[in-house]
């Protein structure tokens, strides 16, 4: 059978249907900050920020330190004092933020990352985590090597602080 051969053997016009369809996948702030950090790691110099903001305040898509909580510090007691995870949301971007009392435009959404293997540097999403929510003086923008939109991979290329890291898991995880 002649024009089957190769990779994409059989799939006739399957692709360009799902390209056709793609721009009617819902959207939500999750996927758009994954999309802010396949766009940011494709790029080597990534442009300035729209409204002239400063390129160290972290933005929708970039990967943050964040302090953990006193009550989940309590509860995991593992030493950590930072996680490390995506930015999803910022009030300050809301489109209701000019309704929002001053001392609330500050405030984050991070959803939590932990290493997809101890001692790797892909991180990937804690499903067992809940999201968090911190000021944004309170994080600080890491360094991205990549992004792997199939799987939700990160790679880390900044150090993390004393103290900052993923949660363990143990090896086995009964369900």
């Amino acid at each position: 059978m002649e024009g089957l051969a190769g990779s994409s053997a059989g799939f006739g016009n399957s692709r360009n249907a799902w390209e056709e369809f793609k721009p009617y996948k819902r959207q939500n702030k999750h996927t758009r900050a994954r999309e802010a950090s396949s766009s940011a790691s494709s790029m080597d110099e990534a442009p300035p920020p729209p409204g002239g903001e400063d390129p160290y305040i972290p933005q929708d898509g970039d990967l943050v330190e964040y302090p953990l909580p006193e009550v989940v510090m309590a509860d995991l007691q593992d030493g950590r004092t930072h996680g490390v995870g995506l930015l999803v949301g910022r009030n300050m971007d809301r489109g209701d933020a000019s309704k929002l009392p001053p001392e609330l435009l500050d405030l984050c959404e991070v959803e939590p990352l932990r290493q997809e293997e101890a001692g790797s540097s892909n991180w990937i999403c804690d499903e067992l985590d809940t999201g968090a929510y911190v000021r944004l003086g309170s994080l600080r923008k890491l360094q991205m090597k990549s992004f792997d939109p199939r799987f939700d991979i990160w790679q880390i290329g900044s150090e993390l602080s004393p103290g900052c890291g993923g949660p363990e898991l143990p090896e086995e995880i009964m369900l």
